[in-house]
């Protein structure tokens, strides 16, 4: 059995067995997991279930690790502590693939006369609530993105381009792995 059939997500975060469980034992309140245009696993089982329990739901990164705002280009560029650095969505074996799928947001976006990120973060906010950033210069465009409407043309072409499994690469590094013991 692979790591995401035991944990019934992805090897990174809980998944609906996990939440059942955890539930059962004391009531919970919300779950928090990454959720993004190209972060979509809990689209299957994780959002029905949540609202099946009467759990929240918080997507954290809903931008993609800033990824899907367009601004990440070569990684060789962030700091050198920067995690992204590690990630194998912004390694080189899938960085051309991903900025492909940003090439095309920004062509959605500049459609709908607003940014890739307020594009990416309208499109999450459609179907749950982000309860923030972690940047304060971000703010007021963010912000901007609960005020759009996407056209449907739009929203059917984002989930087009987007579809669950798009983002080439797994979320996190190996080594990630090696200390859940997966």
């Amino acid at each position: 059995m692979c790591a995401k059939e035991r944990c019934g997500i992805s090897a990174y975060e809980a998944g609906t067995a996990t939440i059942r469980r955890a539930n059962a034992i004391h009531p919970l309140s919300a779950v928090q997991i990454e959720y993004s245009l190209w972060t979509r696993d809990v689209e299957a089982g994780i959002l029905p279930l949540c609202g099946e329990l009467g759990i929240g739901f918080v997507a954290y990164s809903p931008l993609g690790r800033g990824f899907l705002a367009g601004n990440v280009t070569d990684v060789t560029r962030l700091r050198a502590g920067d995690a992204r650095r590690n990630m194998p969505r912004f390694g080189a074996d899938n960085l051309a693939h991903n900025l492909a799928l940003v090439d095309t947001l920004k062509v959605l976006a500049a459609a709908e006369k607003c940014t890739a990120a307020q594009l990416s973060l309208a499109w999450v906010l459609s179907r749950v609530p982000i309860p923030g950033t972690s940047h304060c210069h971000r703010l007021e465009e963010n912000a901007t993105a609960a005020s759009l409407s996407i056209s449907a043309d739009t929203a059917s072409a984002l989930l087009q381009v987007f579809p669950p499994g798009a983002a080439s690469g797994p979320h996190y590094p190996e080594h990630h792995l090696k200390r859940l013991g997966i």
